[in-house]
């Protein structure tokens, strides 16, 4: 969680305590991108003051990891949290059924490549859509479709002769939150330069 006040952190860390969940307390958006990357995490509070006040370069920096986590901004009013476009309860809920995962340590690239995406290898039923990133090892594609966590995709890049193959490590329902609908695939061992 990130805010900037004191007596606003205590009061959403309680709120997150009683949930079952254990918050992460940060005290700005500068702070937010090195913690990631050495501790798992299954989604970002990030309150909206807290955006607001970070400067164009923190704000920038933090983009990357809002999009790739369930994030949900906040307001507070009193003792009462306040979420833009769901409840606090939804919020901590789909947090408490993720996978905590820190950020990639890796170089991860913002690359929109076209893309059929499938479910099965005769690629029957491909969803058309486009990479997000791209990293050695793994993408994240976007897609509006339902998917699970475990499960064995197909890739064809267009343009690209051989199919790859990977598996749905997370996936960001469409409409849940302020994440890019989507699901973040490793691919199989031997196939890892996209």
């Amino acid at each position: 969680m990130i805010a900037n006040g004191l007596a606003v952190q205590e009061v959403v860390a309680g709120i997150v305590s009683a949930a079952g969940l254990k918050p992460l307390l940060l005290a700005g958006l500068a702070e937010m991108t090195v913690v990631m990357q050495e501790t798992a995490i299954s989604g970002i509070l990030l309150e909206t003051a807290t955006w607001v006040r970070g400067s164009h370069q923190e704000r920038t920096a933090a983009q990357e990891s809002l999009n790739l986590f369930r994030c949900a901004k906040f307001r507070i009013a009193g003792n009462q949290v306040f979420i833009i476009g769901q409840s606090l309860e939804d919020f901590l809920e789909q947090c408490r059924r993720a996978t905590p995962r820190p950020l990639r340590k890796g170089v991860r690239l913002v690359k929109y490549y076209p893309v059929l995406l499938s479910r099965d290898p005769d690629f029957q039923d491909a969803e058309k859509t486009s990479t997000f990133n791209v990293s050695k090892g793994g993408c994240f594609v976007w897609s509006v479709r339902e998917w699970e966590v475990g499960a064995r995709v197909w890739l064809h890049f267009v343009g690209e002769e051989t199919p790859l193959t990977g598996e749905v490590r997370f996936w960001f329902p469409w409409g849940e939150g302020e994440t890019i609908p989507g699901i973040g695939i490793r691919l199989d061992a031997g196939r890892e330069e996209i």
